[in-house]
């Protein structure tokens, strides 16, 4: 019975601490982005936020001459996330659609080494 306890437990604070999706029909966000990002490496960046929220992009890094893909989503309260398959992570929030730029955070592991920088974008 105990044993049973624990997992109904575990299997409660794992369900609890999952950020659900809530659904977009219409997201405020959809539309082509384009900005650029510094730090450890340097570069600019292109995506689309489609009605549903996902994003979909590339990297061009103009300091170590190559281009990858990201993908990622935006919730509805604006905050969103997007990575490659290289372990390029770009965090951050857009609290006011209406704003001219935003910005945010990227990081990325690499060969046990952190990398890390910020980012800024606009809509087109």
């Amino acid at each position: 019975m105990k044993f049973i306890s624990v997992v109904l437990l575990g299997f409660f604070t794992f369900f609890m601490s999952c950020r659900e999706l809530p659904e977009q029909i219409n997201s405020p966000f959809q539309g082509n982005w384009s900005g650029d990002y510094q730090g450890a490496e340097n570069g600019t960046l292109t995506f689309k936020i489609t009605s549903e929220g996902n994003i979909v992009g590339s990297k061009i890094s103009t300091s170590k001459n190559y281009s990858e893909e990201f993908l990622g989503y935006i919730f509805a309260d604006g905050e969103f996330s997007c990575n490659t398959k290289n372990g390029f992570l770009f965090k951050g929030k857009i609290t006011d659609v209406n704003a001219k730029t935003y910005s945010g955070n990227w990081t990325q592991n690499f060969n046990n080494t952190t990398f890390q920088g910020t980012f800024t974008f606009k809509k087109n």
